[in-house]
């Protein structure tokens, strides 16, 4: 179902539910309710169509996701899509070759795949940074069948230069204009230990870095976090921000 026929349809069943009473539960007053379907009252923004989010960054190289995509922005509006593992070894961002030996320098042509297929589509990405290549990781905590790394990295400095090295190569491909409308999002419930095997310190410090390399290329770019479980360490990673001159 569209969502033409989704709204039709749900005008048709208010305007029938109008001409029924309500039935009151046992001991409590029936109160009538009155819809005007046709008067406006305010605005109301779709914050659905904003984005949807979609497993992991190597399923979206299937032709079938790639198929239900432009469906979605077709008949939903749906604009971005967000998703784990864009830096996840399984898209190859850092492959050891016999061409370059131990030297091994970052690899963003599968990522340069996911993000061309998303623009086909019709939709951008919500840039989700995650999760530790195993050339960074200071650890081997894992997530999932297609063993996501989710290590704080060796070094902050390390990870800043990747991050940098990243960005600059999704402006070298899609122009600035295009990537300052790409929110960009430092991990993924940093708070759940099968995501994030750092402590809390570790993931403010992660943040900082990664937003300062982010702004350092262009401060329009747009960088925040964190996605938490819960809502939680939204206080004192806002507090800790404040104190510690960390972009969000």
């Amino acid at each position: 179902m569209n969502r033409r026929h989704f709204i039709k349809n749900s005008a048709a069943a208010s305007t029938a539910a109008l001409g029924a009473p309500l039935l009151a539960a046992d001991g409590m007053e029936a109160i009538a309710v009155s819809i005007d379907t046709k008067q406006a009252v305010g605005p109301l923004p779709h914050v659905w169509e904003e984005c949807a989010g979609s497993d992991r960054a190597a399923i979206t190289l299937r032709e079938t996701w790639r198929k239900d995509w432009v469906q979605g922005h077709k008949e939903l509006g749906l604009k971005r899509v967000r998703f784990h593992g864009i830096f996840s070894d399984e898209l190859g961002v850092y492959a050891p070759s016999w061409l370059n030996g131990t030297h091994v320098i970052p690899n963003f042509m599968e990522v340069f795949e996911v993000y061309d297929g998303l623009l086909a589509c019709g939709v951008s990405p919500y840039v989700e940074l995650s999760f530790m290549p195993k050339q960074l990781a200071s650890g081997t905590g894992m997530f999932g069948f297609y063993n996501a790394n989710t290590s704080p990295p060796k070094t902050l400095e390390a990870w800043a230069d990747f991050i940098t090295q990243f960005v600059k190569a999704l402006i070298g491909r899609y122009g600035l204009a295009t990537v300052r409308t790409w929110p960009f999002e430092v991990w993924n419930e940093p708070n759940l230990r099968f995501f994030f095997t750092g402590t809390q310190q570790q993931y403010f410090d992660l943040y900082k870095v990664t937003a300062l390399a982010i702004k350092a290329i262009d401060p329009q770019l747009q960088v925040g976090g964190p996605s938490t479980s819960a809502v939680q360490w939204i206080a004192e990673f806002a507090a800790w921000c404040g104190a510690n001159s960390a972009i969000h």
